[in-house]
């Protein structure tokens, strides 16, 4: 708000050469307004510096698919099967993407979710079976090329042939 002063001058005498505010905190002169800092009320709040998580991937069930698909199928006029896309705030491609699993018959509405969860429960004890059976297989392998390198070496020393007939045919039957 501007203080009308009709002959320019302070109250000293001095002539102003601009117009004083008056606000909240007194009265200043634009020069004082502007090196004044601002209050901390008018600030804007500083940005959180913290690093912000990562957005995780939405998850559809079963269920929800076999509904929005049936819910596209029942569009019959232009434009609104891209209104129920933004309304469910899905894209073309994951629609196209249901529609594929429909189409290859892994959409089966007859599996709940807890047979599929057992099913990958499964899956992922058979997968850990065969990773400890692949290990003692490594293992076994590991300490029968130990026996043939020991053998070998003892055959040098005692100055042994390896080249027995029945070596011999094995490695024919081998090679």
């Amino acid at each position: 708000m501007y203080i009308n002063n009709n002959n320019n001058n302070n109250t000293n005498g001095t002539r102003q050469s601009e117009p004083a505010y008056s606000g909240a905190f007194g009265t200043l002169s634009p020069a004082q307004n502007r090196t004044m800092p601002a209050p901390p009320q008018m600030l804007a709040p500083a940005p959180d510096p913290q690093v912000r998580p990562q957005a995780t991937r939405r998850k559809f069930t079963t269920s929800y698919k076999l509904a929005i698909l049936a819910e596209v199928d029942a569009c019959s006029e232009f434009g609104q099967i891209g209104t129920l896309l933004r309304r469910e705030g899905l894209y073309s491609s994951t629609l196209a993407n249901f529609r594929k699993q429909r189409d290859a018959g892994r959409l089966q509405s007859g599996k709940s979710e807890e047979q599929k969860k057992d099913q990958r429960r499964k899956t992922l004890t058979d997968q850990q079976r065969d990773r400890r059976r692949l290990a003692a297989l490594e293992k076994e392998n590991r300490k029968l090329h130990m026996i043939i390198d020991f053998q070998k070496k003892l055959s040098e020393i005692l100055e042994i042939s390896l080249d027995t007939p029945e070596l011999l045919a094995l490695r024919e039957g081998v090679e």
